[in-house]
Order: C-alpha cells, then structure tokens, then sequence
C-alpha cells in the first residue's frame, strides 16, 4: 500500500500545508518527524486557499550544506575595500571546493559576475553563511542547490 504524507510545516511566518506524495514519500518518510528542522524542495500551488507546498524533495537541515553548489554574493556599487578584505578574511578559513560568485553592479548599470580564485572556495556551513549575511546583509547572499 501506498503511503502519503500531508504535513504542516512551520517557520517564523507562520505554518504551511505541505504535501508528499507516494514516489517522493518513499524517498524522505525517515526524515517526516515532528520538530525536525528540514529544507524543502517543492512547488507551491496556489490553486487551492490555503496554499500548499507539493515536495519534490525534503531533507534534514544539516544536510542542506553538502548539497550547495555554488555561492552567489552580491555586492553594491560603493563596496568599500575593507569590505572585501574582511570577505576574503571569512572565506579564507572555510576552504572547499565550492565556487564563489560575485555579482557587481557596476556605474553603467551592468551587472559583472566574477568567481573568486580557487583559493578562495568554500566548504559551505551555517557558520560561514552567517558570517556572511552579518558582514552584508542577509539580501546580498544566495545559495544554490
């Protein structure tokens, strides 16, 4: 017989209604647990009031770290210099494979994309996110999956 799950998921906003279905159910049912803290994948249907989230794929928080691919960080025009030292200072001791991109909007309005030397790849963790986002600003950082 198979099995389905519909879950309600809580953040600091408020509780949503979300909805594994038997293929992914499979997959994740070890990880359904009350008071887990898990990332979700899924899709979000707004055909129905409430709206609901349909999961793709869902998986314990502290897993959510080896699953990153890429860093992408952006930075404001006035950037100041000390700003990127203090960038590199931070990146510097969470040495990794992962690439890390800077996006710069540059005075004629371009957007310029520049990855850090291999030097500076990372090994992403909450604390080197959270060093991060209190060094820019938790809008200047998006992690990719």
């Amino acid at each position: 017989q198979e099995k389905m799950a519909i879950i309600k998921l809580e953040d600091l906003d408020g509780i949503i209604e979300v909805l594994v279905f038997p293929a992914v159910y499979q997959k994740v049912s070890r990880y359904i647990q009350a008071n887990l803290v898990v990332m979700v994948r899924g899709r979000i249907n707004l055909k129905e009031e409430p709206p609901k989230i349909v999961v793709n794929d869902l998986f314990p928080v502290d897993e959510f770290y080896s699953l990153i691919t890429a860093i992408d960080i952006t930075l404001s025009p006035g950037t100041r210099e000390n700003i990127f030292d203090s960038l590199k200072g931070i990146l510097t001791i969470s040495p990794g494979k992962i690439p890390v991109y800077l996006h710069l909007d540059s005075p004629s309005k371009s957007r310029m994309k520049i990855v850090v030397g291999e030097d500076l790849y990372v090994t992403p963790s909450e604390k080197l996110v959270g060093d991060i986002e209190n060094l820019l600003g938790e809008d200047r950082l998006s992690l990719r999956i």
